[in-house]
């Protein structure tokens, strides 16, 4: 398959993790979270009259939780995210991850197109970096 990639300037990479980060997760997005198991889920953070605030891609990575967001609106959505944390055992963190968007995974090398990743998205929406190949 021929990789056609670009590395996504525009997009970051928050995670959610800890023991409570799907629950926590479950009650705030517009989409199911138990869903998390098939693979990547596009979802949206709404205020409690139902107006769009985010959107982003919600990626399973181990017991954590990617999430794919606008770059310019990453922060936002961290302190939004972290207001409805009360109690609840996760934490929410920006990464250096970097998104690359295009047709197949990047070569095992860890580079696409010459622009150096640590994840990428393939065409099945799931998260790889440049040790594994996508899923």
């Amino acid at each position: 398959m021929t990789t056609r990639a670009f590395h996504a300037r525009d997009r970051a990479v928050l995670r959610i993790s800890g023991r409570d980060a799907r629950s926590f997760l479950q009650g705030l997005v517009t989409n199911d979270v138990a869903r998390l198991d098939q693979g990547a889920l596009y979802a949206a953070l709404l205020t409690p009259q139902g107006k769009y605030l985010f959107d982003f891609f919600l990626v399973p990575e181990a017991g954590d939780v990617l999430v794919d967001v606008a770059a310019d609106r990453a922060a936002a959505l961290a302190q939004r995210l972290g207001l409805y944390r009360l109690r609840a055992a996760v934490a929410i963190e920006a990464t250096a991850l970097g998104v690359v968007l295009g047709s197949g995974c990047p070569e095992d090398d860890g580079t696409a197109g010459g622009v150096a990743c640590a994840a990428s998205r393939c065409d099945d929406g799931n998260f790889c970096n440049g040790e594994e190949r996508c899923v």
